[in-house]
């Protein structure tokens, strides 16, 4: 006698549609964190920062030009301390004469500012404007969110196969189910309590030191759960909540 089954097609479905869900949601918070949202406000940055037209289509995102990042720059600095905190400018536009000032222009995922630089140092204080539309905070918030289900998804995703190659098997030793074997012998019953209510009950047996023990079957987990139940209990002599069950059905 050999009876095998995996889970249920139910189960697999919904699972599957939860991790479906999960990766789809996932890549569109990443997307908006990572590419979305900056791409967006260097759109907004094109149209709010004052540079000849022919410079703004080069522009580039800094991840580095953070609102924060920004009011540390005073005025004094070095061109060099300015760029130690936030890389190369997207623009430089120069003045006129050989000692004019020179307007650095740095953007960043929702904030840009003009920081103008005369004799190689900071001259004016520096006036970030910020995007309040797609803030630092919304960018922020979408990257969590992403990186929240994008572990939710990996965690799924491992349940997913595992329920996947998970197998319910009753044969001449006894039943085996989820990585444990249960000799015929060590079984002493059935919990049923749960079964009219929930669809599952536990298989009740000694272990190897006689401590009692329990394995759950659950016909929501188990293809073949009626095929397993009734071969334990015709083999064990327990009781069938199956035929309860299937009495009641027919009185109905």
């Amino acid at each position: 006698m050999r009876i095998e089954s995996g889970t249920t097609t139910e189960h697999r479905v919904r699972l599957g549609i939860f991790l479906g869900m999960c990766v789809v949601f996932a890549a569109y918070f990443a997307y908006d964190g990572f590419w979305g949202y900056p791409a967006k406000n260097l759109e907004w940055a094109r149209q709010n920062i004052n540079v000849p037209a022919e410079l703004k289509a080069n522009l580039q995102t800094n991840p580095k030009v953070l609102t924060a990042e920004l009011r540390k720059i005073q005025p004094g600095m070095t061109e060099a301390e300015v760029e130690a905190l936030l890389g190369k400018p997207a623009v430089v536009v120069e003045g006129e004469g050989l000692f004019a000032a020179k307007d650095h222009w740095y953007v960043g995922p929702a904030a840009c500012a003009r920081i103008t630089l005369a004799d190689g140092k900071v001259r004016d204080e520096v006036k970030p404007l910020e995007n309040i539309q797609k803030s630092e905070s919304d960018i922020q918030l979408q990257k969590i969110l992403g990186a929240i289900l994008g572990v939710v998804s990996i965690g799924v995703g491992i349940y997913y196969i595992r329920i996947n190659t998970m197998k319910t098997v009753v044969d001449d030793t006894g039943l085996t189910s989820k990585g444990r074997h249960v000799s015929w012998d060590a079984m002493t019953g059935l919990d049923t309590s749960d079964y009219d209510r929930k669809g599952w009950l536990d298989l009740v047996y000694r272990d190897a030191d006689g401590r009692e023990d329990t394995v759950r079957l659950d016909s929501y987990h188990i293809a073949r759960f009626d095929e397993i139940i009734g071969a334990v209990c015709e083999r064990k002599g327990f009781e069938s909540p199956l035929r309860a069950r299937q009495a009641e059905v027919a009185e109905a």
